[in-house]
């Protein structure tokens, strides 16, 4: 006997609890992850911004090798604090900033525009 086929509208009710259910579950190990610190605030993601996810973004460098956590980290600290890089131009810049001078001269051009010129890296 061949195994009952679902329907698509109980199929698309599966697959909502447990989409929602992962994300409570992620949302639940951010909040946790941030209070590590003891600061007592966590992004809830609204307009509230977090110092320490401010801090981070300031100083995130890349640590070894692993450029995708780290291009992944970048991403999630930009989407919680958007108007610390507010242009498209500013990202790239903050970007290329957490790489170390061996990996930087490699991405860069030896022409960029004025403006990226004179790096604003710490």
């Amino acid at each position: 006997m061949p195994p009952r086929r679902f329907k698509k509208k109980s199929v698309r009710k599966i697959v909502e609890k447990r989409v929602a259910k992962a994300i409570e579950k992620y949302e639940k190990t951010r909040a946790d992850s941030n209070n590590v610190g003891g600061s007592g605030s966590t992004n809830t993601g609204g307009t509230q911004l977090n110092p320490k996810d401010e801090q981070e973004l300031w100083t995130l460098t890349l640590k070894g090798d692993d450029i995708e956590a780290y291009s992944n980290r970048f991403y999630e600290l930009v989407l919680m604090c958007p108007e610390l890089v507010s242009t498209k131009s500013k990202k790239i810049e903050k970007y290329i900033c957490g790489f170390p001078e061996r990996i930087k001269g490699n991405i860069t051009s030896s022409k960029l525009r004025p403006s990226m010129r004179q790096s604003t890296c710490p």
